[in-house]
């Protein structure tokens, strides 16, 4: 609170006494104690706010300012609940709709993310800085999708989107700046090994709260995809890949309306099972056989390990000891999602999905390099 707002706050409290000192009754000092400290109960109010992060997003607790409602053109402006000399969030509405500049802030007031809205969506330049103030991603959003070129300089992967799906030639710089691409069209994958956009986000601490409902704010870092991370890959995957979403659409077609209700803020909504019986590859196997699959990588691997892969994908009870659950996007969610174990490169994952009282399920190949990285994947056809 400012200096103008304690002196606020100081007559207020001086015309409560003035009422008090004329002897009225309890209803009317109730009265009065309500109606001057409303305003300043509203704008102690802590609030969740979302920053959205790329495929992800990230929680923080701020209180906003006060707004004049009435005006056309609104600036809002949020401070964190545990510094309220810092701001969190500035953004512009206009008739009630986000519109104009977007900024979000780290606690130490550099910026974060930098981006523009139109009509409620994100609409241009989006652009996210790590905390010393170097660009992690930067690209261009039409009407609240990907539309335009793209960098994702924390993982040094540059291309195209169009329509919100991976379009035309993609580029990967190694540690010795060796380019590699592959070209895709329309979110399919038509040359080269496939570019993975993904990465993890982690919270340093955890929120604490206090007597005072002051919440101190995480800040996400980013952890390197390593080996033993594929697990933590997978779920990103079927949170947020468009390809995935498209694949799984189709073949949920019939059931258009109930798919569209498990996707929230564009995240799949799914339960994680940590005990699951067996889930057999039999299906990719016979269209490895036929010359069905299409991403050379995991045919490769199908045709060359047949034996191994079906005694092993045959074993039953495959139980996690790594809290594998504990990361499921929505605990309530109709749909489960069984997950193999890693052997020799592959992970199966089974989507089920309960229905009508029915349960259905999609069966997906996940293939990770040698370095335990996300490379491709097949789907049920």
């Amino acid at each position: 609170m400012d200096n103008n707002q304690q002196s606020n706050f100081k007559k207020q409290i001086s015309n409560i006494q003035k009422f008090v000192s004329l002897s009225l009754s309890k209803g009317q000092i109730f009265s009065a104690l309500f109606t001057l400290l409303f305003p300043i109960l509203t704008y102690s109010q802590v609030v969740d706010e979302i920053i959205p992060l790329d495929t992800t997003s990230e929680i923080i607790q701020v209180i906003y300012e006060p707004t004049e409602t009435e005006s056309y053109y609104q600036k809002k402006i949020a401070v964190f609940a545990n510094n309220t000399s810092q701001i969190a969030i500035e953004k512009t509405y206009a008739r009630g709709v986000q519109n104009g500049i977007y900024k979000a802030y780290y606690p130490d007031g550099k910026i974060k993310v930098k981006t523009v809205y139109a009509n409620g969506k994100i609409n241009g330049e989006w652009t996210w800085y790590n905390p010393e103030g170097k660009i992690l991603i930067k690209g261009i959003y039409v009407d609240g999708v990907k539309h335009g070129y793209w960098a994702y300089k924390n993982i040094k992967t540059y291309g195209r989107f169009k329509k919100g799906l991976m379009h035309r030639t993609w580029y990967v710089l190694d540690a010795n700046q060796y380019k590699t691409k592959s070209t895709y069209k329309n979110g399919e994958l038509v040359k080269g090994d496939g570019v993975s956009l993904g990465f993890i986000l982690v919270a340093d601490t955890n929120y604490v709260q206090n007597d005072t409902l002051i919440v101190e704010a995480t800040q996400p870092i980013e952890m390197p995809i390593t080996a033993g991370t594929e697990y933590q890959q997978a779920i990103d995957f079927l949170a947020s890949n468009f390809i995935f979403r498209k694949n799984i659409k189709a073949y949920f077609k019939k059931d258009i309306q109930q798919f569209k209700k498990n996707y929230k803020r564009d995240v799949f909504q799914f339960n994680i099972a940590r005990k699951v019986p067996s889930i057999n590859i039999d299906l990719f196997l016979e269209q490895s056989k036929n010359g069905q699959i299409e991403v050379s990588l995991i045919d490769s691997a199908l045709k060359n390990n047949t034996d191994n892969y079906k005694k092993y994908f045959s074993s039953t009870n495959i139980q996690f000891n790594n809290g594998i659950e504990k990361q499921a996007t929505n605990p309530e969610a109709p749909v489960l999602i069984n997950f193999s174990e890693v052997n020799q490169q592959l992970l199966a994952v089974d989507v089920v999905w309960k229905i009508k009282e029915e349960y259905k399920t999609f069966k997906i190949l996940l293939y990770f390099d040698e370095e335990g990285t996300l490379k491709a994947a097949e789907y049920q056809k």
